[in-house]
């Protein structure tokens, strides 16, 4: 069940279990697979992926209405991946990839990742 943008983030603000649920279930994985695609080691790439769901929730009161919740969430993750990805010498055995990927490129690649048992789970099938 798919719910629309302001509807999940009012669920979440206003603490909702379901809707934190929802939330966690539907973005945690597209913003690990995005950051261990980039960084290519797991453990650090599920700190990158906290922090950044942290962030997203500790902020979501400031959503900008302008945007999807997948285009807001998007800019965050960027934004958090660029001081990593500055760091990572040229001629790692995980090099970054284009600077200008796009979103439809970034969900289109986390699905492509996401493990067939995940997927069942969250797309129900």
């Amino acid at each position: 069940m798919q719910f629309p943008d302001t509807t999940l983030i009012e669920g979440v603000l206003s603490k909702d279990k379901k809707a934190f649920e929802m939330m966690y279930e539907t973005y945690f994985p597209k913003i690990y697979n995005y950051t261990f695609f980039h960084v290519g080691e797991k453990k650090l790439a599920e700190q990158i992926t906290e922090e950044i769901f942290i962030e997203l929730v500790g902020t979501l009161d400031q959503y900008t209405k302008g945007f999807s919740l997948d285009q807001w969430i998007f800019r965050i993750t960027r934004r958090h991946m660029n001081p990593v990805k500055s760091q990572q010498k040229k001629g790692d055995a995980h090099p970054i990839r284009n600077e200008d990927i796009s979103l439809t490129d970034f969900f289109k690649f986390e699905e492509a990742l996401l493990a067939h048992r995940h997927h069942e789970v969250i797309y129900g099938g």
